[in-house]
């Protein structure tokens, strides 16, 4: 069962701020299943006059941004080295160095201390708000990947305490996700909880996906066999039932079904998988090669 979440921002407009052309195309899409966040600052306003009124290192800031997003990590390594260069104090450098430790390298510790250090440059200067224009941009991007990188770490407590700390300074923002969190605290009945609210209130099939895909996997960790195929079965159809097109629905189904002994149908839960396509966490066309495979 996965445990997801993406942070998506914008980052057309930030392009422009260096001249170099970024499509839409190019900004961080959610992953399939994933609650997203959009986090969104009026950069309009910028753009309109130029940006004439950023300093250079804000529009090298916002340069290594989009070579970040745009497959450029070098450069945008390079780029925020050259800010903390320049400033050891720079917010936006300590952000964008730790963006690129833990997206492009995998770095964690160190991806959580430069982080960290731009975070508490951000709250020394500017307080623990929301209201402080285009700037907070680089506060969000360094909470959301604190969260992740906790997450990541095993730190399912100070994930939730970032996660706790975004729900009050970006509540406009929506809610982030601590049902996989719980889950690895063993908190299955708040993990049950939350996933049930937000089936009831989300309003796309994919954030329902999400929470069914939870509720099966919390079956799944109590032990329940019976509760987990019925749970995963009935999520799948349900999100079909909507439009629902994620493929791993089918797969979670498959596997519960096999946990659960019913062979018979695992074949005919993958087959149906593979109709939605294959995932980066999930290919039921192996899976189906391991079953036709040992069955001889």
């Amino acid at each position: 069962m996965r445990a997801p979440r993406v942070l998506q921002l914008v980052v057309c407009t930030l392009a422009l701020a260096s001249g170099r052309a970024v499509s839409a195309q190019d900004a961080p899409m959610p992953e399939a299943g994933k609650p997203s966040v959009s986090v969104e600052f009026d950069l309009e306003a910028d753009e309109e006059v130029g940006f004439a009124e950023l300093s250079g290192a804000e529009l090298t800031a916002l340069d290594a941004y989009a070579a970040l997003r745009s497959g450029e990590p070098i450069r945008a390594r390079e780029l925020a080295q050259q800010l903390l260069k320049q400033d050891p104090a720079s917010i936006e450098g300590h952000v964008l160095l730790g963006s690129v430790l833990y997206e492009i390298e995998g770095d964690l510790a160190r991806a959580r201390h430069e982080l960290l250090q731009g975070k508490a440059l951000f709250e020394r200067k500017y307080g623990r708000s929301a209201d402080n224009g285009e700037v907070q941009f680089w506060h969000a991007l360094a909470l959301d990947a604190l969260d992740q990188i906790a997450a990541d770490m095993g730190e399912e407590k100070e994930s939730l305490g970032y996660q706790r700390e975004w729900e009050t300074i970006y509540p406009k923002q929506g809610q982030r996700w601590p049902a996989w969190m719980l889950m690895r605290l063993g908190r299955l009945d708040e993990a049950r909880a939350f996933a049930q609210a937000t089936l009831a209130s989300a309003t796309r099939v994919d954030q329902r996906d999400t929470a069914r895909t939870a509720l099966c996997a919390i079956e799944a960790e109590r032990l329940d066999r019976e509760a987990s195929y019925r749970a995963c079965v009935d999520s799948a159809h349900a999100s079909e039932a909507e439009g629902g097109d994620d493929a791993v629905m089918w797969w979670n189904a498959a596997e519960a079904a096999s946990m659960g002994l019913r062979l018979d149908e695992v074949e005919g839960l993958l087959l149906k998988s593979t109709e939605y396509g294959v995932q980066d966490y999930m290919n039921p066309w192996s899976d189906l090669v391991r079953l036709y495979t040992s069955q001889g």
